[in-house]
């Protein structure tokens, strides 16, 4: 079934994501800069560093070399989905538990959330820290030198490919310590055994986090309001799977369902052995603390943690993942007959309806595409228009940087690069490139840019633009093209 999912992706025209375009764009500037700069190196610089955001670059960047960009972005993808594919049942089996039907609950949540956004890095990252946590299970009772090597090993390739997945590793491992720790009534002497065992790695975070420089943690609800909980408590609850559309609540439904029967089963179990005084294995003791940990950071952890947004949104599907193992199908003839045919059912609805909402993103993307192909001319500077109004806000908007794929084969400059503006991506303007708008302005109020202040600006692609947005538009711009719900606007030149 993940053989599914990967032929779907490379059955679409363009991957449906938010972000993927520009780390597409930004990574074909630094193949052309490291191997000279002719295209771009005259806008564009540089700067190479060990920075924990890497997965994407250092598998994509070297297929550059032998595939088109956007063939290079769908065998990354791939990747991925089979990464993930084989790290859960890994983790089953190392956790001595059922493949089946268990391992089959992962499939809806393959195109969740951080994936649509384009957080490739941190998706990459998700798969591993499955099969870090799983290795580290099966060495916990080895000697002090092989955990020593086995924890380091997987933390700093976690490291690596992105810090969030890699501070969640530490924290299972120290779940994972202290849950044996205190059983066994020894947690002093263990925890300066697993504080010595994981010094590398933690003077490694340390040492970045000491040297970087973030913006204070944020949200962007109130921490009293209702709704904020709400919204987490329904993400916590679906996966993260309901990036594309609020709509795939409906085939989520009996998956949840499933969830909270198999999750209760669990429960249920270890409550029986407590009281009959028997011993609850580590295993469940270990998944269902570490899961609750994950809950609580999800629900009252900030929005904008070291650097990155939308810090909430990447746990829920890590719960899920954590508490596989300890899963429970009922014991009774009912579900040992029709268990794996009822999770299958539910699984193929939501990846169908999942499926479906790809293909008509993925043609939205490339209706959009076609639109500006013919007007744009070679090396332009350019922005993208969406009005709020007409784009009512979804939490995925595959074109807020549906630009860059036409900029990325024209060597357009694309006003609004979100990795240009950040500076733990590799890619920078020169000093000597003119001022363009910023991403949170284009994004999220395009109708407030005042064009006089950004001169260098010679052309604006609009989606669905309103009467009202011509209006603003044609202040400076005239409009020179239009295809479908696609428009492009030049600058006149009166008002340069």
């Amino acid at each position: 079934m993940f053989a599914a999912h990967i032929a779907l992706v490379w059955l679409l025209p363009f991957l449906p994501t938010q972000d993927g375009p520009s780390h597409v764009y930004n990574l074909v500037i630094l193949h052309d800069l490291i191997n000279g700069g002719a295209d771009w190196g005259t806008l564009f610089s540089y700067r190479l560093r060990p920075a924990p955001n890497l997965g994407f670059m250092l598998l994509a960047y070297p297929l550059l070399s032998v595939v088109p960009p956007l063939v290079a972005e769908k065998l990354f993808v791939t990747i991925y989905i089979a990464l993930l594919g084989c790290s859960v049942p890994v983790m089953l089996r190392a956790l001595e538990r059922p493949v089946f039907p268990l391992a089959l609950l992962v499939l809806p949540v393959v195109f969740n959330f951080n994936l649509l956004m384009g957080f490739y890095s941190y998706s990459l990252a998700v798969p591993l820290f499955v099969l870090a946590l799983a290795w580290c299970w099966a060495a916990r009772s080895r000697s002090w030198g092989h955990r020593f090597f086995v924890c380091n090993a997987s933390g700093l390739v976690l490291f690596v490919v992105h810090l969030v997945p890699c501070l969640l590793f530490v924290l299972a491992i120290v779940v994972m310590a202290g849950v044996r720790s205190i059983r066994g009534k020894t947690w002093r002497a263990d925890g300066l055994r697993w504080a010595a065992i994981m010094s590398p790695l933690l003077l490694l975070i340390a040492g970045y986090l000491a040297s970087s420089s973030f913006a204070p943690p944020t949200t962007v609800f109130d921490y009293f309001s209702v709704s904020r909980y709400v919204l987490l408590l329904i993400e916590v609850l679906t996966f993260s799977s309901l990036g594309l559309s609020p709509w795939l609540l409906l085939p989520a439904t009996p998956l949840m369902f499933l969830f909270l029967l198999f999750g209760y089963c669990s429960l249920q179990e270890m409550l029986r052995l407590y009281r009959r005084r028997a011993e609850v294995a580590d295993r469940e003791l270990t998944l269902w603390a570490l899961a609750l940990l994950l809950v609580a950071i999800c629900l009252f952890a900030p929005n904008r943690v070291a650097g990155g947004d939308y810090f909430n949104d990447r746990i829920p599907w890590v719960i899920l993942l954590v508490l596989l193992p300890a899963l429970r199908v009922p014991e009774t003839d009912f579900w040992r007959r029709f268990a794996t045919p009822i999770v299958v059912g539910s699984v193929v609805l939501v990846s169908g309806f999942t499926s479906a909402i790809l293909v008509q993103r993925s043609a939205k993307i490339e209706a959009f595409v076609a639109g500006v192909q013919p007007a744009i001319p070679r090396g332009a500077f350019v922005m993208s228009y969406l009005p709020r109004a007409a784009e009512p806000f979804r939490r995925v908007n595959v074109l807020t940087h549906a630009l860059a794929l036409h900029c990325l084969v024209e060597k357009c400059v694309v006003a609004g690069d979100n990795e240009i503006e950040h500076g733990y991506f590799p890619t920078r303007f020169k000093l000597t490139v003119p001022r363009l708008p910023g991403a949170q302005l284009i994004a999220y109020a395009p109708q407030t840019i005042s064009w006089s202040e950004y001169p260098a600006l010679q052309y604006v692609v609009g989606w669905r633009v309103d009467p009202e947005s011509a209006g603003h538009l044609g202040q400076s711009f005239e409009l020179v093209g239009e295809s479908g719900q696609t428009s492009v606007w030049q600058r006149r030149e009166s008002s340069r």
